[in-house]
């Protein structure tokens, strides 16, 4: 599948996005030291595309091709998917990707298909809130040295949401970049379980 590279206006600020792949949608939000292009350069978008939905990597405002636009990341994240005429998603999110999807996630858990989260961060801040995805599939890969993300935070994660998931990938934080082939089966075969109907 052809990978697209556009731009659509979230709520006054340009947006940039790249996709790869038709049916359902995955969105993706990147970490704080990285871009979409991230998704496209480790075959994420392609193992989406392949696995039968839309892979969606966006660039966060403020961070590579998007404007930057002062509201809140899950405000952000609806804004996003109003402007697709997305109903509802699945997200993956890496490190402040994962806040990201957190706060859009127990804001809108009628919209989430789906939850991959990355060494995320910021979880703690939600615990209250999980309950709210408690019934959604939710898919944890952390890296088994990651400096950034303690284990607290996916312990937490399998506590609130009995259909979670949880696996060791890698050693760093951006595990994801230790083992590229792994991360992409592993979202690929994530994909597939989620698909609807």
């Amino acid at each position: 599948m052809e990978l697209v590279d556009k731009k659509v206006n979230v709520k006054g600020a340009s947006i940039r996005y790249i996709e790869q792949g038709q049916g359902e949608p995955f969105v993706l939000l990147h970490g704080s030291s990285y871009t979409a292009d991230t998704w496209n350069g480790i075959g994420t978008l392609d193992a989406i595309s392949k696995a039968g939905m839309r892979g969606i990597a966006v660039d966060y405002p403020g961070f590579g091709k998007s404007e930057k636009l002062d509201i809140g990341p899950g405000e952000f994240v609806l804004g996003f998917l109003e402007s697709m005429r997305i109903k509802h998603t699945a997200l993956l999110g890496a490190s402040m990707g994962g806040h990201i999807a957190l706060d859009f996630a127990v804001e809108h858990a009628d919209m989430l298909d789906g939850l991959v989260l990355v060494g995320a961060v910021g979880v703690e801040d939600y615990r209250s809130r999980l309950g709210a995805i408690s019934n959604k599939q939710v898919l944890l890969i952390w890296g088994d040295s990651d400096d950034v993300s303690p284990k607290s935070n996916y312990e937490t994660m399998i506590d609130a949401c009995p259909l979670s998931k949880f696996m060791n990938l890698g050693h760093r934080h951006a595990c994801y970049r230790d083992d590229s082939v792994s991360f992409n089966n592993a979202v690929a075969e994530f994909a597939r379980s989620i698909k609807r109907q």
